[in-house]
C-alpha cells in the first residue's frame, strides 16, 4: 500500500510540475496590468515551481517576462536582449518600472498605477 501511495504522489507531483511550467510560459501582460503586477505573476510562479523542486534560472525568467510586451516596448526589449550580459531579475524590475513611468510621462498620460492609487485614496 505504501508503494502505491508513493507512486500516486509522485505522479501528482510530476503533473503539478508540468502544469506550473506551462503556467510560467503562458503568463501574458494584460492591458490593465502595471509592471509590478505583471512581474509578480512570474515571481509567484517561480516560487511555486521551487516548492516542487524545479529551479527556474533567472535568465529564463528575464527572457520569458520580456516576450509578451506590447509593441510600444519593442525598443526596450531589443535594448535588454541585445546586451552582452542580461539583466538580473531585480535589476529588470527596477528598469521596467522606470521605463513604464518614462513612457507614460512621454505619452502625456499618467501611469495606471497612479490612477489606481488615486482611486484608492478617494
Amino acid at each position: 500500500m505504501s508503494k502505491a501511495l508513493i507512486e500516486f504522489f509522485k505522479k501528482n507531483n510530476d503533473h503539478r510540475k508540468l502544469a506550473l511550467k506551462d503556467k510560467l510560459q503562458g503568463i501574458k501582460m494584460q492591458k490593465i496590468d502595471i509592471i509590478p503586477q505583471y512581474l509578480i505573476k512570474f515571481t509567484q510562479c517561480r516560487d511555486e515551481l521551487g516548492r516542487v523542486d524545479v529551479n527556474v534560472p533567472e535568465e529564463d525568467l528575464v527572457r520569458l517576462s520580456l516576450l509578451v510586451f506590447p509593441k510600444s516596448w519593442h525598443k526596450y526589449q531589443d535594448l535588454v536582449n541585445g546586451r552582452e550580459k542580461l539583466l538580473n531579475w531585480e535589476r529588470l524590475w527596477f528598469d521596467l518600472v522606470h521605463e513604464e513611468i518614462r513612457q507614460n510621462t512621454r505619452d502625456g498620460t499618467s501611469s495606471k498605477g497612479e490612477d489606481e492609487r488615486k482611486n484608492c485614496i478617494s
